[in-house]
């Protein structure tokens, strides 16, 4: 995805996106060095960014992004804007390492295959992950807009099978220990039925028999890197 925008008055971009990486960073206690490993570039080309010598790719704002915790627009915006989404967002408290058990389907059911991946989620705001919770790579445009195909779910386990109608959730149809495939999707309780809800238009919503599907994790936190 390319990034773009208008920056009103003459200062550099360069310039400018080197500040606001600067800002972020230091915000975070984060050094450099500690920066540029967690990007997978090197110290001197983190301190070339701040210092505006050159500017990051659009990939990796799109990362930088993540890793700060902030959005792509952060680094094109006003300082105004910038702390009122920074006060929203919260202290970064660290990472948290966590399995990838495979894919999950945003349309056509998917079995999820674990290939021995794991991910580092930012622990942030409200919801901090635990050791127990894992990861899931979305395919499908079922849930778009909210949800896009390719984003990373962060999931904690739904422990015997129980969710708050509402929520969204992992949903999977089994037969003893064998799993036919899982999908993401909103839930509303009706009755003894699950209405299985896709958040984009598209795609119809439908209902299935509480007994014929299993709800493995709530989604808490959806990572999205375009």
């Amino acid at each position: 995805m390319e990034l773009k925008a208008c920056i009103s008055g003459n200062m550099d971009i360069k310039k400018l996106i080197g500040q606001r990486i600067k800002v972020r960073r230091k915000q975070l206690g984060l050094t450099q060095e500690e920066l540029a490993e967690r990007l997978g570039v090197t110290w001197s080309a983190v301190s070339k960014w701040e210092i505006g010598d050159r500017r990051p790719s659009d990939k990796l704002l799109q990362r930088l992004a993540e890793v700060l915790n902030v959005s792509p627009s952060y680094f094109f915006e006003s300082e105004k804007s910038q702390k009122k989404e920074l006060e929203y967002l919260g202290e970064l408290d660290g990472f948290i390492e966590l399995p990838v058990m495979g894919e999950v389907g945003a349309g056509e059911m998917i079995v999820p295959i674990p290939e021995g991946e794991t991910y580092l989620v930012p622990i942030v705001g409200k919801v901090k992950p635990q050791k127990d919770w894992f990861v899931l790579k979305v395919k499908g445009n079922s849930m778009e807009p909210y949800i896009h195909n390719g984003s990373i779910l962060v999931v904690e386990p739904a422990h015997f099978g129980y969710a708050e109608s509402g929520q969204i959730v992992v949903l999977c149809e089994e037969d003893g220990d064998w799993i036919h495939g899982c999908t993401v999707k909103k839930i509303k309780d009706a009755g003894d039925k699950w209405l299985i809800i896709p958040l984009n238009g598209a795609y119809e919503a439908y209902t299935k028999p509480k007994n014929e599907v299993k709800i493995k994790g709530v989604v808490r936190k959806v990572i999205w890197e375009p």
